[in-house]
């Protein structure tokens, strides 16, 4: 069985406001990623994704480039091996 990862991102740039979370949740929904999205008071984005590595990988690839809107200028990733997976879809969180 693949290892699962857990990983953390904080997105910075024209993220917020630009219909972000939305395009990061299907994304996440279209390749069967757990987890969840937010805004932070400090304008970024913040990210978690659980999934296989190979997967989040992609994942990440595909909302770098953004959804047309939005321009990602940086991302930090905190990238965690984890036993079992701590939530059962992705959600926009508020």
């Amino acid at each position: 069985m693949d290892k699962i990862y857990r990983y953390e991102f904080i997105v910075f740039g024209v993220v917020q406001g630009v219909g972000m979370r939305y395009f990061v949740k299907n994304l996440a929904d279209t390749h069967g990623l757990v987890g969840w999205v937010n805004n932070q008071p400090d304008g970024s984005l913040k990210i978690i994704a659980e999934g296989t590595k190979e997967i989040l990988d992609i994942f990440c690839e595909k909302f770098k480039k953004g959804n047309g809107i939005a321009k990602v200028e940086n991302i930090s990733i905190n990238k965690i091996l984890i036993n079992k997976y701590s939530f059962a879809y992705f959600e926009i969180e508020p």
